[in-house]
């Protein structure tokens, strides 16, 4: 089983299954339920009480099998605590401070005075009036490592106010004959809950061109339609839809709109490049995105791979890769080749490890993509799987396992490992990035004619590795069938 907390206890263990939390007795090797529903909890010394927070609400109880949430409640409703913010600002500085001197990967803080830079930026403490100017003022200070990975995130901005949402119906709009026109509709993938777009469900058939007329029966004349879809996220909601710009012979359809449109335009711009690769290439290339190398990069990546396997060269396109692990995962994967086939009476023969990307290759950079998206390029070109095009690569590769938690909720990170070519001996990408083997910028102009100069010259690339002579495939000479191969 997988255990989300253990906590020892006398001759036991208390363990949590999922959103319970189970005493298991060694002597008797059975399991009692203590509590479900508790999301933290802590023992004392004694292992005779227990305390934890769950169902809204705070106890302390004796540490016993059966018990529920509410037992042993702790009254918090008088439990106030005067804040002096110029204190915790002060407090805080100094902790983010301490934090880089005992994390940052270089012990000698490489060669700066880091007291004097404490003392530095501890003067601007009188001048901070706001969290934000604190966070200005820490930023400053971490600045002066000039190192990647080097974040100042949250803390007590004050009450923001209650943030309502705006309905969106995953569309360009444009306006015509003074009403709203969808200009384009992302329909997205209706097999995939957060890229299903609200005008693609099925049955719907809205399309390009259609004039968006009322919201809710109000009309929406030539307005934003942001205007009448305040907190209307995941609510029903009335179209009035039509094909020209009046409410004659208009249709009205229920859809529910979606809190962001960022997944739905993400996989557009993907499905777009695919479609654009394989129309320039007559169906032979294919096209795969690696938008991070954590854990929906690796998803985004294999559906790629195995899917595309039976093309005759592929991009990998890794811009605006936003990193995550230290990706050799995904070389490994690309690096396979065939090395050996399978030979059955009726069909084709089969080549093996099943579906290898074993052809032409190239990988597009761009200066968005860092940290793990400085060393996947790296890692591919260390592979010789293939040139890198585009633009030089952010250059981030000091990481980092986590943040120092403040005292106000928000956090600072210290760079805490540099990682160095085991050959050479020299830091990779760090404040340099990996430069392509073919420079070519994504130019503006370009862009707003809906071209894609580097996706172009990727498939330019792989079209003249595709003219290439191939290795022929050595097939063997089958023994006779019968009579022990004689």
């Amino acid at each position: 089983s997988s255990f989300g907390g253990l906590v020892g206890l006398d001759n036991g263990v208390l363990v949590a299954e999922g959103i319970t939390w189970k005493m298991f007795d060694f002597g008797s090797k059975a399991s009692q339920d203590v509590i479900a529903g508790a999301f933290t909890i802590d023992v004392n010394a004694a292992r005779t009480k227990l305390a934890y927070i769950g169902g809204g609400q705070v106890g302390v109880t004796n540490l016993q099998p059966g018990l529920q949430l509410g037992a042993g409640r702790v009254n918090t409703s008088a439990v106030e605590a005067m804040i002096d913010p110029r204190d915790e600002w002060k407090q805080i500085l100094w902790e983010a401070w301490r934090w880089e001197r005992d994390k940052y990967y270089d012990k000698n803080m490489l060669g700066l005075d880091w007291n004097k830079i404490g003392k530095q930026y501890a003067s601007y403490l009188p001048y901070v009036s706001h969290r934000s100017d604190l966070s200005y003022v820490l930023g400053l200070m971490l600045g002066e490592l000039g190192t990647g990975h080097s974040y100042v995130q949250g803390g007590d901005m004050g009450d923001q106010g209650r943030q309502v949402p705006v309905g969106m119906l995953g569309a360009d709009y444009e306006v015509s004959n003074g009403k709203i026109r969808f200009k384009r509709i992302f329909k997205g993938l209706n097999f995939e809950e957060p890229r299903r777009g609200p005008l693609g469900e099925p049955g719907l058939n809205v399309k390009d061109g259609d004039y968006l007329l009322e919201i809710d029966g109000k009309s929406l004349g030539a307005n934003d339609p942001g205007s009448l879809l305040l907190n209307k996220v995941g609510r029903t909601v009335k179209l009035t839809i039509n094909d020209k710009p009046s409410t004659d012979g208009a249709r009205t359809i229920v859809v529910k709109p979606i809190s962001t449109e960022d997944p739905l335009r993400y996989i557009t711009w993907v499905e777009d490049n695919r479609r654009k690769v394989s129309e320039m290439s007559g169906g032979k290339i294919g096209y795969l995105h690696v938008p991070d190398t954590s854990i929906p990069g690796v998803i985004e990546f294999l559906k790629g791979y195995y899917s595309q396997s039976d093309k005759e060269a592929i991009v990998i396109d890794e811009r605006y890769n936003g990193g995550g692990f230290i990706p050799t995962f995904f070389v490994e994967k690309l690096a396979r080749t065939y090395n050996s086939g399978f030979k059955q009476r009726e069909g084709a023969d089969i080549a093996f490890p099943n579906q290898a990307l074993d052809m032409p290759k190239c990988m597009l950079i761009n200066e968005f993509a860092g940290s793990g998206g400085d060393m996947l390029p790296w890692l591919f070109r260390r592979a010789k799987l293939g040139p890198l095009i585009g633009n030089r690569t952010w250059g981030g590769l000091v990481g980092i396992t986590g943040g120092a938690p403040l005292v106000d909720g928000g956090q600072v990170t210290a760079p805490e490992f540099g990682i160095y070519d085991r050959e050479t001996g020299e830091w990779i990408a760090e404040n340099k990035g990996i430069d392509p083997d073919i420079q070519v910028d994504l130019r503006p102009d370009l862009v707003a004619k809906g071209q894609d100069p580097q996706l172009e010259k990727a498939v330019e690339y792989l079209k003249n590795e595709m003219k290439k002579a191939k290795k022929p495939v050595k097939v063997p000479s089958y023994p006779k069938i019968g009579g022990g191969g004689k």
